[in-house]
């Protein structure tokens, strides 16, 4: 937090580049046809370009990596992220997780799902079943596969 965006930038998208589970997605599937046009998201802008990003990082041609034209797309999506100000990294974090899960989203319609509760009768691990199930059906993405899950607080 309150790192440089050249330091934020490079530490964080680094984090997600190393993941072996986003690695094999960006750098092995035909992106383009999985992404598609979303109304919510980037539209499929920044998962190709991360993609884009992910290739040249992974191809081993490369001695020397510089990701300005990922860095311009991402200060085109969200101008907060424009120029070299200082920005708060887990926010850029926050933003590309959250815009490559919806245009990766594999659920093109939403349904309503109601908050589930609790009747007293079923078990934590019962009612944490139930959610997340409820979850799924509005969010299917690698996003979700690899970095999303429940945690119980015993506080």
């Amino acid at each position: 937090s309150g790192f440089s965006l050249p330091f934020a930038f490079f530490f964080r998208v680094y984090g997600l580049v190393v993941c072996f589970g986003f690695f094999f997605f960006f750098f092995k599937q035909k992106t383009a046809y999985e992404i598609g046009v979303r109304l919510v998201g980037s539209g499929g802008e920044l998962s190709e370009s991360f993609a884009g990003l992910m290739r040249m990082v992974w191809s081993g041609r490369y001695e020397v990596i510089a990701p300005r034209s990922f860095k311009a797309m991402l200060g085109k999506r969200a101008e907060q992220f424009m120029g070299y100000n200082q920005h708060d990294s887990q926010e850029l974090l926050a933003y590309l997780i959250d815009n490559i899960h919806e245009d990766l989203n594999l659920v093109k319609k939403k349904p309503f799902v109601e908050k589930v509760d609790s009747d007293g009768t079923e078990t934590d691990e019962q009612v944490a079943e139930r959610s997340w199930q409820a979850y799924l059906l509005r969010n299917r993405s690698i996003v979700v596969d690899k970095f999303q899950g429940m945690y119980k607080s015993f506080l």
